[in-house]
């Protein structure tokens, strides 16, 4: 246990008057971090290179188009230890009058995901969610400190990143805002080392990229499959422009919703998960192979027991893979206990992907926005997985979710979806095959965060951190 002695005179001294532990303490790696910085080189704020921190735009991906000319960053689209953007889930279908981030904006999540900063390299490209906060730095002020853009840039996504994380509020998931951003410490580095720095990172984020690209979505490999075993067809269909619903079927439902992307999903759609299905198969609702499972949950706190906690942000985006997994015995929420589940799924922002397996050998708890099922005897869970990752899903859980600022699906709706009856047989040949084609993408991308590490590494061994 650490013990720390903290004058009330310095807390009055910080603009977010900040009286957390971690803040102070000195072990933490941000502060040794800091403290190492601080005898190789001057120090100065962010706030003294800054111009102006904004915060994005209120748009949302279910108002958005597949295809479009203006992609919409989330704080999904910022990568951890990589100053790249990560391709838009989706794209306004109008050209903003404002809001449009200019080339040389650094972006970052103001919420969950906290220390990651993404470089805007190109113009008229993309306009940022209400959860990314703009950093906009100051040209002249670069020039008179000697600093470069991409090198901040990197410094801020490969160092900075554990400073931005003590300096958080709001518990586990975090909050960051415009006055908080501005407290990091920036190093006054020489110009040939930042120019060292650049042209490696370079090299190792272009390698990233190519690797990248090679990489088949885990939603195109499914759908492929999909449509080559005879479970759905290759068509889409559009949601109808206009349309009619009777208001006694929206009496029927349980939760009285009446949104035009909700009732077309059941009343012209009719609940189909797939748009056009084979007639090898017949159509059941998911809830006849799936249902709810009634798991324990731990209060915040100290838990019953040690478990090995996951959270969404320690799962890979629309393919379910756990990438992380740590032993708590305290923490600060609610969590759900998962059991003898068999999958769970995220309820929050469903079209992200967040769906895993349950590993039962293991004592997991996660974020209550998981929602666990049991699998009935005549379906794979395996195949509901894939299910639940199909674009198909990712795509129409958008119609079916309620709430702006944090848009939740709910498990009622989740069951009455109708889904094609696959015999044992072929799920388990559709299973194999996807596998197969995940096992060659987690190779490539296991590659992508050696490469990462590498790239932090080069940093901390130049700023003499290693």
């Amino acid at each position: 246990m650490t013990v720390l002695k903290i004058r009330f005179a310095n807390i009055s001294q910080s603009k977010s008057l900040r009286m957390n532990t971690s803040f102070y303490n000195k072990e933490e790696l941000g502060n040794k971090q800091v403290e190492q910085l601080g005898k190789n080189f001057k120090l100065i704020r962010l706030s003294e290179i800054t111009l102006r921190v904004t915060q994005g735009l209120s748009v949302h991906l279910e108002d958005s188009e597949r295809q479009g000319k203006i992609g919409i960053l989330t704080i999904e689209n910022v990568d951890d230890n990589s100053v790249n953007v990560l391709p838009p889930h989706g794209f306004l279908p109008y050209i903003p009058e404002k809001g449009i981030l200019d080339k040389g904006c650094i972006i970052t999540p103001r919420v969950r995901k906290i220390g990651n900063f993404a470089l805007i390299q190109d113009n008229d490209s993309y306009v940022a969610s209400e959860n990314v906060l703009i950093l906009e730095l100051d040209g002249k002020k670069l020039e008179q400190y000697s600093l470069k853009l991409d090198f901040v840039a990197i410094f801020l996504s490969f160092i900075g990143k554990n400073q931005l994380r003590l300096l958080r509020t709001g518990g586990e998931a975090g909050n960051i805002n415009h006055w908080l951003l501005q407290e990091m410490y920036i190093p006054l580095v020489s110009i040939s080392q930042q120019a060292t720095i650049i042209e490696e990172i370079r090299k190792i984020l272009d390698l990233i990229e190519d690797k990248r690209k090679t990489i088949t979505s885990l939603q195109s490999i499914i759908d492929e499959k999909l449509v080559d075993d005879g479970i759905k067809s290759s068509q889409q269909c559009i949601p109808k422009a206009r349309f009619s619903s009777k208001l006694s079927d929206i009496g029927q439902e349980r939760q009285l919703r009446c949104g035009a992307l909700y009732r077309w999903f059941w009343d012209v759609n009719h609940g189909m998960l797939f748009d056009y299905l084979s007639e090898n198969y017949g159509v059941i609702e998911l809830g006849s192979v799936i249902s709810k499972y009634k798991a324990m949950k731990e209060n915040k706190g100290v838990l019953s027991r040690d478990y090995l906690l996951v959270e969404l942000d320690d799962v890979e985006q629309g393919t379910g893979r756990i990438l992380n997994e740590r032993l708590v015995s305290e923490v600060g929420s609610e969590k759900v206990v998962f059991g003898e589940s068999d999958i769970l799924t995220s309820k929050l922002r469903p079209y992200l992907g967040y769906t895993i397996l349950n590993d039962k050998g293991k004592d997991l708890i996660g974020t209550t926005e998981f929602v666990p099922f049991k699998t009935k005897r005549n379906v794979l869970p395996e195949f509901v997985k894939y299910l639940f990752l199909s674009d198909d899903f990712l795509m129409k859980s958008m119609f079916l979710m309620y709430g702006k600022e944090h848009p939740r699906i709910h498990v009622d709706d989740i069951l009455r979806i109708k889904i094609p009856n696959v015999p044992d047989a072929v799920q388990e040949h559709v299973v194999h095959e996807i596998q197969n084609r995940e096992t060659e993408n987690n190779i490539k991308r296991d590659s992508i965060s050696e490469l990462k590490l590498k790239a932090e590494l080069l940093v901390l061994k130049t700023l003499g951190l290693d």
